[in-house]
């Protein structure tokens, strides 16, 4: 959007707070999970991006005890006529957003497992087929989208078996690099859907389960 800014700070209890800022009128806007209090137990919620109408993407992590869901990262869409889209890859114990493009377009990572076993995907989100995993084939387990533009390529990174770490591009039509983009599967191991697609065609999904997986209000 024009002129607008999103970000985060951390406030005194360590929770981080989202907002918008406009560069023209110098006012800040707090970003919030609907229903969750302006003061005091709120999730912790960082705004990571914005598009030109105004759609905002991030993550939010509920504190403990706020109705069983404590503890949970997930990411939203929050568009600008109000309504808040809670985005969870199935399975996964963590879902952020990074970027969003100017149609609802969002990329992130999610994260399987925990600890030691925690291995990191990078996804992209569109309204109409839900999620699909993003990996690199040197990146297994260790792959992060984070950004997108109007045409639809993903920029990010990620870190090979030796532990390198190397940026990506993945154009539409036009791959920098090999890759594979996989959409989830409810309760196994994604299934490769495509890999290294050539020049003239584009990565398609298979529709994500729907639910609040696949990107219903919450």
């Amino acid at each position: 959007m024009a002129h607008v800014a999103v970000g985060f700070f951390t406030n005194g209890a360590g929770r981080n707070r989202g907002y918008t800022y406009n560069i023209y009128t110098h006012r800040f806007r707090q970003v919030l999970v609907p229903g969750a209090p302006r003061h005091g137990k709120g999730p912790s919620l960082t705004a990571a991006a914005i598009n030109n109408r105004g759609d905002i993407a991030g993550f939010y992590t509920v504190p403990g005890g706020m109705g069983g869901m404590g503890g949970m990262t997930d990411a939203f869409l929050n568009k600008a006529n109000g309504a808040f889209i809670k985005l969870a890859y199935p399975g996964a114990s963590m879902t952020q957003a990074f970027g969003v493009n100017d149609r609802d377009e969002v990329v992130g990572a999610y994260t399987m497992g925990s600890g030691d076993a925690a291995k990191t995907f990078g996804f992209i989100w569109t309204p109409g087929a839900g999620f699909m995993s993003v990996s690199a084939p040197q990146g297994q387990g260790a792959t992060t989208v984070n950004g997108v533009n109007d045409a639809g390529a993903l920029v990010g990174f990620y870190t090979d078996p030796a532990g390198n770490t190397h940026g990506l591009l993945i154009a539409r039509r036009h791959h920098r690099m090999a890759i594979q983009m996989q959409s989830p599967m409810p309760t196994t191991s994604p299934a490769t859907m495509m890999t290294s697609p050539p020049p003239a065609m584009a990565p398609t999904a298979a529709p994500a389960p729907t639910g609040a997986n696949g990107g219903n209000h919450w």
